[in-house]
């Protein structure tokens, strides 16, 4: 479909001296980009075609993203922004390559061709001397060469190595240096995206737009500028002309790209999972599942209070209680780590905090989790991450135990039980991940529930035919290999023996679209995340009223 906004193109059934001579799609691609709008377009053979073209509310004040490069700030309309990425040193290695003569990022399964701003205004790239605090010129031509292996994950405040690293380093070497990070705002023009790396982020602004001067209009890397609020002047980048002017062009269609498509392709259906990793300590790696955590916060030992026989800090004007895998397990003590980080989540509807150790990170895998060797109480399991033995951290079963006065527990498996007098109370879940399989099969057998579990919409429709008489609701997964979660509702929703079945999607999938193709399907209830107290509580609502009808 993006062949339509190319210039030369022509629909005309046979080609004369006048085809093609009318304003081309081409054209009105071109202003729009410049407007910061976007077209769509959704054809169906022998229909027709739908355009869709979005435009900002007004085009005098836009909402942009601040950056700096050498000292100097210039606006990024958010409309033409994706997402913002830091890559530290260590990184760089594996997320940046060479195609061909350019640059390339890698970005999950796509890969973007990245320009350098400071190539692109011609300015001589500088550093920080970490040991003089001079700036000195940088002489590596390539951002690949920034990159160090042994650097440790930064602070915050930029100060810190890995104490694991016993490898001997030039004394200053600025690729240790939380400087040497990376930034890149991954941008779109409408038909392409690239990366777009910069100095520095800053805050967002709403910004006033000025047209350029006569003696700038020329500059296609421009689109107007700015008075910023401390009075200083700010040009506003126009994301199409910069990728004109870096002489960008779309890597999709090379043979690295077609590799990761197919790389992706085949980890699709594997159980990958996004887990944020901390320490309990120097020498305890620790898990936890990404999407339990709400924010992360770095604090100082002297923030923690202790009350009585609680452990709590000051938060956003109240008090968070903290909790730590040693309140419960046999783990190290966190006594005497100065380095300390607060994970903030929602658990029985109250915020809590679990105290860990710098550094974080954050890594999708589908390494297997052991859920025999070391599990314990507030600890899942385990599983070999980067290389080490890490713990796989369960914060419910953590936060029952150090606050069961807390917990919905007792409260729940009373209402589901009274829910379930004289009607069925078995629920049938499908999950390919094993992990959180176990994990949900665990929350609702111990409100009282029997489960069938499944590791696939076929093995799930299959015991659902064979348990029809028993099953009450059914909780699904999306994304499974042999038979997904919207064709195993529509299975459901196609059979009169099951058709009135409650379903409950959980998923990674947020979209909007990804929703809506839920509903469609005959889903429920769509719940994006695994929270515990949220899915306990929409089972109850559920077969309590459908005992009720």
């Amino acid at each position: 479909r993006a062949l339509i906004f190319l210039p030369g193109l022509s629909t005309a059934e046979k080609v004369s001296d006048v085809s093609g001579r009318g304003v081309g799609m081409d054209v009105v691609k071109t202003n729009l980009d410049r407007l910061g709008g976007q077209v769509e377009i959704v054809s169906e053979i022998g229909k027709g075609s739908t355009f869709r073209i979005k435009l900002p509310l007004t085009l005098a004040i836009i909402p942009s993203l601040i950056i700096s490069v050498d000292k100097e700030r210039f606006a990024i309309p958010q409309a033409n922004i994706e997402e913002l990425l830091r890559l530290r040193p260590e990184e760089v290695k594996n997320r940046i390559e060479i195609v061909g003569d350019s640059e390339v990022l890698l970005l999950r399964d796509r890969m973007l061709p990245l320009a350098r701003f400071e190539d692109i205004l011609q300015v001589m790239p500088v550093y920080e001397d970490p040991t003089t605090g001079h700036r000195e010129i940088s002489r590596r031509s390539r951002l690949a060469d920034q990159r160090s292996p042994h650097y440790a994950i930064a602070s915050a405040k930029g100060d810190g190595a890995s104490p694991e690293s016993s490898h001997a380093r030039r004394p200053g070497d600025r690729r240790l240096a939380a400087t040497s990070s990376l930034e890149i705002a991954v941008v779109t023009t409408g038909t392409m995206s690239y990366g777009l790396v910069v100095g520095t982020f800053h805050d967002t602004e709403e910004v006033v737009v000025k047209p350029l001067g006569r003696r700038l209009k020329a500059l296609r890397e421009y689109s107007g500028a700015t008075i910023l609020g401390d009075g200083a002047v700010a040009l506003i980048l126009d994301i199409a002309g910069l990728a004109v002017k870096a002489g960008l062009s779309s890597v999709s269609g090379s043979a690295r790209a077609a590799q990761l498509a197919a790389e992706a392709e085949a980890h699709r259906f594997k159980d990958v999972q996004s887990l944020l990793l901390y320490h309990n300590g120097n020498n305890e790696p620790c898990a936890i599942p990404l999407d339990l955590i709400g924010r992360i916060e770095r604090i100082k030992p002297s923030q923690i209070e202790f009350l009585g026989s609680h452990r709590t800090m000051q938060y956003r004007g109240s008090s968070l209680p903290l909790v730590t895998l040693s309140d419960v397990a046999k783990v190290n003590s966190l006594e005497g780590e100065t380095d300390l980080v607060v994970l903030v989540s929602s658990v029985s509807g109250r915020e809590v905090g679990l105290l860990g150790v710098m550094p974080v990170d954050v890594l999708a895998t589908d390494a297997v989790v052991d859920q025999h060797t070391h599990r314990q109480k507030g600890i899942a399991g385990s599983a070999i991450l980067n290389g080490r033995t890490t713990l796989v951290t369960d914060l419910y079963e953590l936060v029952d135990a150090v606050h069961p006065e807390w917990s919905t527990a007792g409260k729940s498996s009373r209402a589901a039980e009274k829910a379930a007098e004289g009607g069925r109370r078995t629920l049938l879940l499908a999950e390919d991940s094993d992990f959180f399989r176990a994990q949900v099969t665990k929350y609702l057998q111990e409100d009282g529930f029997t489960v069938l579990a499944a590791p696939d919409g076929e093995a799930a429709w299959e015991l659902l035919l064979k348990n029809v008489e028993e099953v009450c609701l059914v909780i699904t997964d999306i994304e499974m290999p042999r038979l997904n979660g919207l064709g195993l509702a529509a299975r459901i929703r196609a059979d009169k023996r099951t058709d009135a079945l409650p379903i409950i999607a959980v998923t990674s999938l947020a979209g909007d679209e990804d929703a809506e193709r839920g509903q469609a399907a005959g889903i429920t209830e769509y719940q994006v995340k695994l929270d515990r107290d949220k899915l306990l509580e929409s089972v109850k609502r559920m077969i309590t009223t459908k005992g009720a009808a």
